[in-house]
């Protein structure tokens, strides 16, 4: 919680949580020409997952909800966990994830009925987190993971190496499910420099957004590869 310690006493001053309170030089980890990237309690890292789904960055609603989460359980030891458990994947999103998740027996590498567990009683099992840990915005809304990309940036790319990298050094071998192409490249790139194990990744993975018109297309094409992957780790793992 070292990066907290800095921003505790500002966060401690907020008495309304809004853009205005939030987005300000004193939640500021870095700014490059227009890309800003700020900070929020994402610190939580869950040591025994097995699975780990990254998006590119939390959007603005992620990190206003984070903190709402924050300030609620104030006094709470766990808050950290909690802000990281409600800020998962919610609405229609988690259950086309958790439907293709099932689907290429993720569930049964895990001896869990569903991976709809993954979301409760099993959270145990999952890491949620993002390439760029806190929230990052150009121009003040929401980065998307291009125009820059990230390796591109200086500062995204410091940010990347800080923390993501860090964050699955210490794991043990999870699953890496990376969620949607802008993810996928810069996971094939930290393999390809031998930060990140490409074996371990569900390259192909589509994003689960109902947004993504594509993705079900995308699922099926790449079905048989990622069941393989499941498989392999199964295998290895006796």
């Amino acid at each position: 919680m070292e990066l907290f310690k800095e921003y505790e006493e500002t966060i401690n001053r907020i008495n309304k949580i809004n853009k205005r309170n939030l987005l300000v030089p004193d939640l500021l980890i870095g700014k490059e020409a227009d890309l800003e990237v700020f900070y929020a309690p994402f610190e939580y890292l869950n040591r025994k997952a097995k699975v780990v789904i990254t998006g590119i960055t939390p959007g603005y609603i992620q990190m206003e909800n984070a903190y709402k989460s924050f300030v609620i359980n104030k006094t709470n030891k766990d808050r950290f966990k909690i802000v990281k458990d409600s800020s998962s994947f919610s609405g229609p999103m988690r259950k086309i994830l958790i439907k293709y998740l099932d689907e290429i027996k993720l569930n049964e590498f895990l001896e869990i009925n569903s991976c709809e567990s993954l979301f409760n009683e099993n959270s145990n099992l999952l890491h949620s987190t993002s390439l760029i840990k806190y929230p990052v915005f150009k121009n003040k809304k929401n980065y998307t993971g291009y125009s820059p990309e990230i390796f591109s940036s200086s500062l995204l790319k410091r940010v990347l190496l800080e923390n993501y990298t860090e964050e699955i050094y210490k794991l043990d071998n999870p699953v890496i499910i990376p969620l949607g192409k802008a993810v996928e490249k810069v996971l094939l790139n930290l393999s390809k420099k031998g930060l990140i194990s490409k074996d371990e990744c569900l390259f192909g993975f589509p994003h689960p957004s109902p947004a993504n018109g594509h993705r079900e297309k995308q699922f099926r094409e790449k079905k048989q590869h990622l069941c393989s992957i499941i498989q392999r780790k199964k295998t290895q793992l006796g």
